[in-house]
This record gives C-alpha cells, structure tokens and sequence, in this order.
C-alpha cells in the first residue's frame, strides 16, 4: 500500500509540474504575441507621422511612397501625382492640413501573412478662395457660407466646419480613418484610405478584415 502511496505522490507531482510546464508555454505565446503587436503599433504609428509631416509639408511624390502600392494598378501614381500638383497650383483657392493626430491604432489582424490595422486620426484643413480676394466682407460671407454648407453636407458634418472672419479661412476640423497594411510585397506599413464604396474596398482589403476592424 506504501508502494501505491508513492507512485501516485510521483504521479501527482508530474502532473503539477506538467500544468505548470503548459501554463508557462502559454503565458510566454502569450507575451510573445503582445510585445509583436505593440511593435506594430509603435511601427504604424511612427510610420503615420512622417506621412503626416509630408502631407503638411506638401512634399506629394515622397507621400505617395507611403500609399499602398496596389491602388497604383487602378490610380497609376504618375496620374495622382500630377492631380495633387493641379490641386495644389490651382489659383482659384489655396489650403492647408496640419496638426494631424493619431487617435488610435486598432488590434492587429493577420490574413495570410499580411498585417492590417485601422488608423483613426484627426487633423485641421485650412481652406482661402483667392477668386474672393476683392470681394466686399458681405460678398465674402455670402460665398464662403455657401461653400461651407456644400462641404458640411457633403463630408464633414456643420459641427465641424467654421468660418473665421479675421482671416478669411474656412476651418475643417475632423477625423478620419485609413487601413494600415503590412504586406511582405513591400517594405514597412502603407496606407489606405477607405471610400464609401465597400466593394471596392474590397479589391484591397479581405472582407473578414473589414468586418472585424471597420
């Protein structure tokens, strides 16, 4: 009876070490996969803010670098590069976007060996219509209340756009949202913005992606 005693005493004690064991493997998997994931998320979001810092700068072909390369197959960058040049030459009105700020950065979602991540950011647009220049103040007012119902209802919301009269801007201040996208095509995170559209997001983004982080 001793002898059985024992055994099971040995018994018992491979089993509390086993545990033990199993407990611990799961809880290094564990860490392991966190210290992965804030990785990522300090990599995106030092990644957001340089692309953030040429969007201010306006420096348009080193920005398109950070455009995820497979939207260039349906918007060849040539093209996007010559639109924003047009955008920004246009004599009829002049802007500016600062003081963008990553609000949050989502979990991490693997498919297929490609990360994604949802990237929600907020930011200031200054906009000035130059063709106002010589306006009278009630000519300006009039003009730039309509513009600024024709953009509220059209994207931003009539919160958050204004007009100040000392200089003459319409400020929008909003947040909006890109997927992060890690692909081993490419070197480091790229970005995409989201459209209305979710079918052609789709051409991008996997619908099970899209469904657990938008």
């Amino acid at each position: 009876m001793e002898g059985c005693g024992e055994v099971n005493q040995l018994n018992q004690k491979s089993i509390r070490t086993m545990k033990a064991k199993i407990f611990l493997f799961l809880l290094i998997g564990l860490l392991t996969t966190a210290s992965f994931a804030q990785n990522d998320k300090a990599e995106i979001k030092k990644t957001a803010e340089a692309f953030f810092n040429l969007i201010q700068q306006k420096k348009y072909d080193k920005m398109l670098d950070y455009f995820y390369p497979k939207i260039f197959e349906e918007f060849p960058k040539e093209e996007l590069l010559k639109n924003m040049k047009e955008i920004q030459t246009d004599s009829a009105f002049t802007f500016s976007i600062e003081n963008s700020r990553i609000e949050n950065i989502s979990e991490i979602v693997e498919v297929k060996g490609i990360k994604y991540a949802l990237l929600t950011y907020s930011y200031k647009m200054s906009l000035v219509f130059t063709t106002q220049k010589n306006a009278t103040k009630e000519e300006k007012e009039l003009f730039n209340q309509i513009i600024m119902q024709g953009i509220s209802q059209q994207e931003h919301g009539i919160d958050n756009v204004k007009y100040d009269e000392k200089s003459g801007k319409i400020i929008i201040v909003d947040t909006d949202q890109k997927f992060a996208i890690n692909d081993p095509q490419y070197k480091g995170w790229k970005f995409l913005d989201i459209t209305p559209d979710k079918e052609s997001l789709k051409k991008y983004i996997p619908e099970e992606v899209i469904k657990e982080l938008y």
